[in-house]
């Protein structure tokens, strides 16, 4: 009588066994995405799309319709939207920032702050704007007349830009002192100080700097807020619970 083999089936276990740990091995290393450049490109693209919107946006309404063209004023309307787009990052960070620690069971992790920054280039912003209403001359060699200068600080626009610069550069001064909430008084300084330059009128001012100090706080709130909870939101992709809290309470803040 024969009986079968029982060492093949013996042999092909050892086998097994043998590959299994670095079978097991491949199936655990952890997988690393590969680095691109998509979003850096496209972020680069949209900046240089909304420059040339402001360099030349002016210029392409008012063609055709008769009106005097201002010298300068697609530089105006630039420095003008960088202005208003740091107060939005500093003042939309510091809200989220804070509604943030209100959301239970959220990470301690938070993503890197941009409100130094964002004050520093503010107050480049509103130097530029006192350069380029001194006189002929451009923000990057100053002006033609350095003796303009002291003769623009005489003037609303002149002392208005000034206020905005020192008020940037003191928000910069509390955020890298850890000291972020105090920057909301100098912010504060900044809104004031573009709704008076917004509306010079005579007859009802009170009303039209009330209206635009009103609106400009929401848009920069809105518009800030939206993209520094974005930012935590991607930061705490982890924990989807918290991520979702905060977008809420946001869409609340924001309504």
């Amino acid at each position: 009588m024969t009986f079968p083999d029982r060492s093949l089936p013996d042999a092909t276990n050892d086998a097994v066994l043998e590959v299994a740990p670095s079978v097991q091995a491949a199936e655990v290393r952890p997988w690393r995405a590969r680095p691109t450049v998509a979003p850096a490109v496209q972020g680069a693209a949209v900046v240089v799309a909304l420059v040339a919107l402001c360099l030349i946006g002016a210029g392409l309404v008012t063609r055709g319709t008769g009106e005097i063209r201002i010298p300068g004023v697609g530089t105006t309307a630039l420095l003008r939207a960088v202005l208003v787009t740091t107060l939005a990052l500093h003042a939309g960070g510091l809200a989220v920032t804070r509604t943030a620690r209100t959301v239970p069971g959220a990470p301690a992790s938070r993503p890197r702050s941009w409100a130094v920054a964002a004050s520093l280039l503010g107050a480049a912003a509103a130097v530029a704007q006192i350069v380029k209403l001194a006189g002929p001359g451009s923000p990057r060699t100053g002006p033609a007349d350095p003796g303009a200068l002291l003769e623009i600080y005489g003037t609303l626009p002149g002392q208005l830009a000034l206020l905005q610069a020192n008020a940037f550069l003191a928000a910069a001064y509390l955020a890298s002192r850890s000291r972020p909430a105090w920057a909301v008084a100098p912010l504060a300084l900044v809104v004031l100080a573009k709704a008076v330059r917004t509306h010079p009128e005579v007859d009802s001012p009170a009303v039209g700097i009330a209206l635009t100090a009103v609106h400009l706080t929401a848009a920069t709130l809105w518009c800030g807020g939206l993209l520094h909870a974005l930012r935590t939101m991607f930061e705490w992709r982890g924990a989807t619970d918290a991520a979702r809290a905060l977008l809420g309470r946001y869409a609340r803040l924001a309504a």
